[in-house]
């Protein structure tokens, strides 16, 4: 936002919040003890541009001491619109079917481990392709358990030779050494999100959350 767009939202809140005996024309440079700002004064205007601005004004007292002109409170009001502003997703992956990678008779993208997050859990996005199935394993380490969840279309949970249907919003648990694999025997794909953990990454999540504090 400009220093002008800035002026121009001050000048707003000041005019709505401060009575002037005769028409005034406000620049930066303009002092506020010459508007007949007083102390009490700029905190109502100050309280009036934090509800503008949305944001809480306890966080910027150490600002108020400072402000002589209208460009002080523009100065002040970038920092409300600073403060304002939605802060960043600090991690986010977009789906991209090139990052997918072919593995046990699936395509699938890791989502954890992810760097610099710690997290007990391993997990995944998975396509079972139609008319195949996953490869029939049993989870190692021999303590991992699993969990899946069905995301879209329909298939079969195979867990010791017994067979579960399985389709969008079921969640599916695989104990810790069950013979386990999907089937998809219709003509789409089938989408499901798999977690698992172990003792090992129970261990590392503590370890890490112990050095980290």
């Amino acid at each position: 936002m400009s220093h002008q767009a800035y002026l121009a939202r001050v000048e707003n809140v000041i005019r709505a919040t401060v009575t002037f005996q005769q028409e005034v024309t406000l620049q930066e440079d303009t002092e506020l003890y010459t508007l007949g700002i007083d102390s009490l004064s700029t905190i109502n205007v100050l309280l009036a541009l934090a509800a503008d601005y949305q944001i809480e004004l306890e966080n910027f007292i150490s600002e108020i001491d400072g402000l002589k002109t209208v460009g002080d409170l523009c100065a002040l009001a970038a920092k409300f619109s600073a403060a304002a502003q939605p802060a960043a997703p600090a991690n986010i992956k977009f789906f991209s079917q090139q990052a997918l990678h072919y593995e046990y008779g699936l395509d699938g993208i890791r989502t954890f481990p992810w760097e610099k997050v710690n997290t007990p859990i391993g997990s995944g996005y998975c396509i079972v392709r139609p008319f195949s199935e996953t490869l029939p394993h049993i989870n190692q380490p021999d303590d991992e358990d699993e969990l899946f969840v069905g995301i879209q279309g329909q298939a079969l949970v195979v867990i010791d030779g017994q067979e579960y249907p399985f389709t969008q919003g079921d969640q599916v648990f695989i104990p810790r050494g069950s013979h386990h694999y999907v089937r998809n025997n219709s003509d789409e794909s089938f989408h499901f999100f798999t977690v698992w953990w172990n003792q090992a990454g129970a261990r590392a999540y503590l370890a890490q959350e112990e050095k980290a504090q």
